[in-house]
């Protein structure tokens, strides 16, 4: 499964728990049963997809949701964190990070299902812009 597909899962769960709420668009998504008519659920994301976009979380602000999404073992280099699943290596160990101790799930290429903290829009604020 993508990150895009857990996230999606994720906020329809959200979205019927009341914690977040509907973009006003609709989605078909077509099943065993047909075709099926949803409002597509807020956008979530992490702090570092935030920031990318050019927005802070606010002070004093906790995550709404926290979910384990396929993250790439080593930092700055890029990769594509989507579908790592597409590799032609999947063996999948069980290894615990050096600096937590915690159990992660770590593919042979470099990938590995970990946590991560999820905010919504109204949780963040635009960066302000440095006067020159």
């Amino acid at each position: 499964m993508t990150n895009k597909m857990i996230v999606l899962m994720e906020r329809c769960k959200l979205m019927e728990d009341g914690i977040i709420g509907g973009t006003g668009r609709f989605v078909e998504i077509e099943t065993d049963e047909g075709v099926k008519t949803f409002e597509e659920p807020e956008e979530i994301f992490t702090v570092k997809e935030w920031n990318k976009r050019g927005f802070l979380i606010k002070t004093g602000e906790t995550h709404i949701a926290e979910f384990c999404i396929w993250k790439h073992e080593s930092k700055g280099k890029k990769a594509n964190a989507e579908n790592p699943e597409d590799s032609e290596e999947s063996e999948e160990s069980e290894v615990r990070s050096k600096s937590n101790g915690r159990k992660k799930h770590r593919r042979n290429n470099g990938f590995y299902f970990g946590k991560a903290c999820f905010f919504k829009a109204s949780q963040v604020t635009p960066i302000p812009e440095k006067e020159a």
